[in-house]
């Protein structure tokens, strides 16, 4: 059950590209093995003399699946600009093949598979295995925080764009009443959507949804002028989202990561709440984080990406990592 009022797509069409690169760069297409999956992934790399290394970013997608091309204008965004990139098919679509389906996959288990791929990365003859770090964009921005808590030995730096910090239920919260807003519901009504999505969120993480809340989902249908989006009213457990991923957030993690990361928001995005989002990140000469003015889930104002977003990228990535 995947809230989908803004998408992607917006980012490969009208980004700034704003410093000029410094390498022209090759596409290679890779598979990397995992416990269970084969994953299909585009290697994006600087060409340069074959005895230099480079810094490398692992690009991580957000929630759901809108194809992998709409992620490819990054990768070659940073290998322009000398850092070994790699995007990759989700598990199970694309040209991934294997038991796994993102899917069905918890964010543990998502975590385990970037691992594999972090691995693959820091053995490339090209990379330098000690410069290695993750790029995220949403769900990714999260995933890129939770990786570096988990895996400090592999993640020297990451970039979280649009990641929330506050739990799974707690952002998907925010967003569903951002969505009744957006329609032009009053506040006394998007309350109750709230909370019979939260009873039925909290029930869903317990295994049990009990008949009370399938009546107050009814109830709430009643009143509505159309229905826009929410739960079941039925008793049988969702799909969707993991029981395991209800509460799961990066708020305790975040205390423990030991690298730079650069956090990226928008101050009117409708996806993920900003100002909690920068209030649950530590205090910490570690963090860097800019919200911009005007600005939504998707980087863009007024139809085009913010004109500072790819050069604070760049900023960033020099001050981890001075070109010589």
């Amino acid at each position: 059950m995947k809230l989908r009022l803004l998408t992607l797509l917006t980012l490969l069409s009208v980004s700034s590209f704003s410093q000029e690169k410094l390498y022209e760069v090759r596409y290679d297409s890779v598979f990397i093995a995992t416990p269970t999956d084969s994953i299909f992934g585009i290697l994006v790399s600087p060409i340069a003399d074959e005895s230099q290394t480079f810094p490398a970013i692992l690009c991580l997608q957000g929630g759901g699946h809108v194809g992998l091309d709409n992620y490819t204008w990054e990768p070659r965004y940073f290998a322009e600009h000398g850092y070994v990139s790699l995007i990759c098919d989700k598990a199970g679509v694309g040209r991934s093949v294997g038991s796994s389906n993102f899917r069905t996959q918890t964010f543990v288990q998502k975590g385990e598979e970037y691992i594999c791929l972090l691995d693959y990365m820091r053995a490339l003859p090209q990379v330098d295995e000690s410069k290695v770090g993750v790029h995220g964009m949403s769900e990714g921005g999260r995933m890129a925080v939770y990786l570096a808590a988990i895996a400090p030995e592999k993640v020297s730096f990451a970039m979280s764009v649009s990641g929330p910090i506050e739990s799974y239920m707690e952002n998907q919260l925010y967003a569903i009443d951002k969505l009744y807003w957006y329609r032009g519901y009053e506040s006394e009504i998007r309350n109750r959507v709230v909370r019979v999505w939260r009873m039925y969120y909290e029930q869903a993480a317990r295994g049990e949804i009990q008949q009370a809340t399938v009546d107050s989902i009814r109830a709430v249908e009643d009143i509505l002028t159309h229905h826009i989006y929410l739960p079941s009213a039925s008793t049988r457990l969702p799909s969707r989202p993991m029981r395991a991923d209800i509460h799961f957030s990066v708020e305790e993690e975040i205390k423990r990561v030991n690298c730079p990361i650069f956090f990226q928001y928008g101050e009117l995005d409708l996806l993920v709440d900003p100002v909690v989002s920068v209030e649950l990140i530590p205090e910490s000469d570690l963090f860097t984080i800019v919200t911009y003015d005007g600005t939504d889930h998707n980087m863009t104002i007024e139809g085009n990406v913010h004109p500072d977003y790819d050069q604070d990228k760049l900023d960033f990535l020099e001050t981890v990592y001075p070109k010589e």
